[in-house]
């Protein structure tokens, strides 16, 4: 019993969290002939998408074990979830600095994320320094290609305080979204030509 409560208080918010972004997610997958791509700006939206819809995430934190993701990959995609985001080299510096779970996780691996369980070592400055190097570097690379890899169709943001996208607004257009509790969700094209998939 004394288990229980504590992993329900711990878990409390985002299970709340997980339960009011159903709405906003059913919205988010709606049509498409394709399975449906979703930029969710928080990773507890983002991992409950394959939950409650046939829809993808564009990256969650479990995504590589859920949709059977390589590590390279799985990077790539976070990365553009970062840029997409907003979220600067020297944020994820700070993240990296302090070992937020689901930061270095997807940079180095869930292995040098807990090292005092897995038996590896904590990250080291040299290793921060190159990945804040190369995430800048993808950043300033990014360009129509990466933007093909996938198409965005929606995106899911916060209804009160709802951040400004730039990046993401430099690639697609938004309609003009739908308010579904505390979410709002908007519909994507893109304003480049969309590659070929290989």
């Amino acid at each position: 019993m004394a288990e229980s409560v504590s992993a329900t208080r711990i878990n409390a918010i985002p299970t709340e969290i997980r339960d009011l972004s159903v709405p906003a997610i059913r919205e988010a997958a709606k049509g498409g002939e394709r399975v449906n791509v979703i930029l969710a700006t928080n990773s507890i939206t983002a991992d409950a998408i394959p939950t409650f819809s046939t829809a993808r995430p564009l990256w969650a934190p479990h995504l590589p074990s859920a949709g059977h993701v390589e590590p390279a990959e799985n990077k790539r995609l976070y990365y553009t979830y970062l840029y997409y985001s907003g979220f600067s080299a020297d944020e994820l510096k700070k993240e990296l600095r302090a070992n937020t779970f689901d930061v270095v996780a997807p940079v180095f691996g869930p292995d040098r994320a807990l090292p005092a369980l897995s038996g590896g070592h904590p990250l080291t400055a040299a290793e921060i320094r190159a990945a804040t190097v190369e995430f800048a570097a993808f950043c300033a690379a990014f360009g129509e290609k990466q933007a093909s890899e996938p198409i965005v169709d929606s995106v899911i943001l916060p209804a009160q305080d709802e951040p400004v996208l730039s990046n993401l607004q430099r690639w697609y257009e938004y309609d003009g979204g739908t308010t579904t509790g505390e979410f709002r969700v908007y519909r994507l094209k893109p304003k480049f030509q969309p590659q070929a998939a290989k």
